[in-house]
């Protein structure tokens, strides 16, 4: 015994040994975390427990654990090796595999841009929505390697100190407007008696966003819609519940007492398959329906069926057996288990096995006495007045969803006028009840409680979750539209019926952006108006969907095509046609603007203008390709503008033309002060004549 107690302390320490040895040799491994060996004492046992002073055993490693400690954290010059500072884990995904959690963060990109550790797998984390916030969903980390287009800067929020006794300058006329890389004058400001004039010294030295000045016509062929897209305000509720329930038509033979025999339920499951369930023998045969309903519960609970059927004394009919589902299980038979009689026993068969049973499908468990009430919280979108009303279900029960969609909605047609809101089944699948305001109605259901017992609650109606839909019956694959187009490289440059469908199957926008995103999609992948059609929200028309051409094609009509109603959903259908001005350029006879630039390396900083002419009348303007090149070749042949300005449609406003400061010039503080007509008209054509009047000029 001695012995053996001897060695228990040399194995311990040589554990403790193997633990020394594996943190020395993992000294470098990045993430390591150190280990111990943690002893316990081994306890003797004697015979019978009756000794009193019993000798321990020895020692044994009890545990080998890991200390969680911070470790140090050093450059590594990898802009992908990673470090926590304090607890946590990363997420790493094996795809088509495993999870892991480890500390070592040393990442790289694999081959299809994924961020991995080096057994390839994939760091987890969380997406972004479009507003810079976590969408909660975790996902592989993929990095795009491609060249990104560049981008201007969006918004700056800047804090300055305004001395407080400096000299209030104010000034009677109209307002300047500027990108804020040169001041021509103060802003207008109170009229007072006497008023002082700031005077230009110089533009601003310091670098900062190109200076442009954007047109104020929309120069191409469009299509305008008629109004606003509608939106739909909806409140969903969960899963309507349906009880698939099969009813004894005869009450048991409590003298039985058959607990030898099975019998077999035949079922459909959720997924669609099929099975064959034998049950029992019972464990009891009880002399009262409670508790025999019991005992054949007990039984159920033994098979697979557990959780899917169950069983009770029949509400409908007392002293008889009820086995009924809530999952989407349905029962559609019952049979004796080889030549017994339990089922004959328990009132579901008769003598000769036949079913003596009813199946039928209801919404309720228990019939409605007549009593049972929600109440209904409306909104009245006009005023915001609240509207009440108190709902009663009828005595009985419920065989389908649509009985009650259909209840429910001639309950608040009555309330609020038919054409208001929309109650039909998700059509997103989800299998509840959506309540949906129309477009041009003023309700909305703001909530739905109980008012008496619960059946608000046992239907799912109750505390339902609001939200926005621009659809209320989501498209399908057949809602086409059809546009109509004439273009001369299409079909001989005569009129063209192009069949669209806009949306995919199934498709929900909450947002105008990204209904637009999803139409522009559909357009690009279309063989004709891929590349020539666009599809924009109206810029002086919010909500309004607008469809631009700035190839020279020319947009004619938006219809719906046989059944299909998205284009008048959309309200596309009947739209304005605005031609292009394309036909109006080159003039009949020279037309001449003046550019007016100033800048730090421009003409010692003073002011200069140049006069060009835009569209010579040998050139040839179809589309808006051809009239940048005219625009930029009669800038590239003046000496003052050329490498200094740029023409160019609008990125973010399509058919709109912009000047803009190019190269070195785009960040020196260049200002362009203006571009206005010297002989004609072609700057207010643009809608680039900074002497229009206000709504007509140009932003500078």
């Amino acid at each position: 015994m001695a012995f053996g107690t001897g060695l228990s302390g040399v194995s311990a320490a040589n554990q403790d040994l193997k633990v020394t040895g594996n943190n020395i040799a993992n000294a470098s491994t990045t993430g390591f975390k150190l280990s111990r060996a943690e002893f316990g004492d081994a306890y003797t046992q004697s015979m019978l427990g009756m000794g009193r002073t019993p000798i321990g055993g020895g020692v044994n490693v009890a545990e080998i654990g890991q200390k969680f400690t911070q470790g140090n954290i050093s450059q590594t010059g990898n802009a992908l090796d990673l470090a926590i500072d304090g607890t946590g884990f990363f997420i790493t995904d094996y795809p088509g595999s495993k999870t892991t959690y480890t500390r070592n963060g040393i990442f790289g990109i694999n081959d299809e841009g994924y961020v991995v550790n080096n057994q390839s797998a994939r760091l987890q984390g969380f997406g972004v929505t479009d507003r810079g916030t976590a969408d909660g969903v975790l996902g592989d980390i993929r990095i795009d390697q491609q060249a990104q287009p560049p981008r201007a800067t969006q918004r700056v929020d800047a804090g300055v100190n305004v001395p407080a006794g400096a000299e209030v300058l104010q000034q009677l006329g109209s307002l300047t407007r500027t990108n804020g890389l040169a001041i021509g004058q103060v802003q207008s400001g109170a009229p007072e008696s006497t008023a002082s004039i700031l005077s230009t010294l110089g533009p601003p030295s310091t670098e900062g966003t190109a200076a442009q000045l954007l047109g104020s016509v929309n120069v191409a062929d469009r299509y305008t819609g008629t109004d606003p897209v509608p939106n739909s305000f909806i409140y969903s509720t969960g899963p309507t519940p349906e009880i698939n329930a099969l009813e004894a038509n005869a009450g048991p033979d409590f003298g039985a007492g058959n607990t030898s025999d099975s019998i077999v339920i035949s079922v459909n499951l959720p997924d669609g398959t099929s099975e064959d369930i034998a049950v029992g023998p019972l464990s009891s045969f009880s002399g009262n329906i409670d508790d025999l309903a019991s005992d054949l519960q007990a039984a159920i609970n033994g098979t697979t069926l557990q959780g899917r059927v169950l069983v009770r004394n029949s509400d409908a009919n007392p002293g008889q057996l009820e086995l009924y589902t809530t999952d989407g299980t349905e029962i559609t038979e019952i049979q004796e288990d080889a030549g017994g009689s339990l089922g004959e026993d328990l009132g579901l068969l008769d003598a000769v096995g036949d079913p003596n049973y009813s199946i039928d499908l209801r919404l309720l468990l228990n019939d409605n006495d007549g009593t049972e009430q929600i109440d209904f919280s409306l909104e009245e979108l006009s005023t915001g007045d609240p509207v009440n009303f108190t709902f009663t279900f009828p005595v009985g029960n419920y065989g389908s969803q649509t009985d009650l969609i259909n209840d429910l909605q001639a309950a608040i047609d009555a309330q609020v006028g038919a054409g208001e809101i929309l109650v039909q089944e998700d059509p997103f699948g989800g299998g509840g009840i959506e309540f949906s305001s129309f477009a041009d109605g003023d309700h909305r259901v703001l909530n739905i409680t109980d008012a008496t017992d619960t059946v608000g609650s046992q239907l799912n109606l109750t505390n339902g979750a609001q939200n926005e839909r621009i659809f209320q019956e989501i498209p399908s694959a057949n809602d086409t539209i059809q546009i109509q187009i004439q273009d001369p490289n299409v079909n001989n440059g005569t009129p063209t019926t192009v069949q669209l469908q806009p949306f995919p199957t199934g498709a929900n926008f909450s947002s105008l952006d990204a209904l637009i995103s999803a139409f522009q999609d559909s357009l690009d992948n279309n063989s004709i108006l891929g590349g020539r059609v666009q599809v924009q929200e109206d810029p002086d028309n919010a909500g309004v969907l607008q469809l631009i051409s700035t190839t020279g094609t020319r947009i004619s009509s938006v219809n719906d095509q046989g059944s299909s109603d998205i284009a008048d959903t959309l309200n596309l259908v009947g739209g304005t046609v605005s031609p292009s001005i394309f036909n109006q350029l080159p003039p009949s006879s020279p037309e001449t603007v003046d550019i007016s630039l100033q800048g730090p390396n421009i003409n010692n900083g003073d002011p200069v203008t140049e006069t060009i002419e835009p569209f010579p009348t040998d050139r040839t303007v179809n589309n808006m390709n051809q009239l940048i090149s005219s625009f930029q070749n009669a800038i590239r042949n003046n000496s003052t503008l050329a490498g200094r300005v740029r023409v160019e449609e609008a990125p973010n406003d399509p058919g709109r033309i912009r000047l803009i400061a190019d190269g070195p010039f785009a960040s020196d503080g260049t200002a362009i002060l203006g571009m206005t007509d010297n002989v004609g008209s072609v700057a207010s054509v643009l809608g680039m004549d900074v002497n229009d009047p206000p709504g007509d000029a140009p932003t500078v």
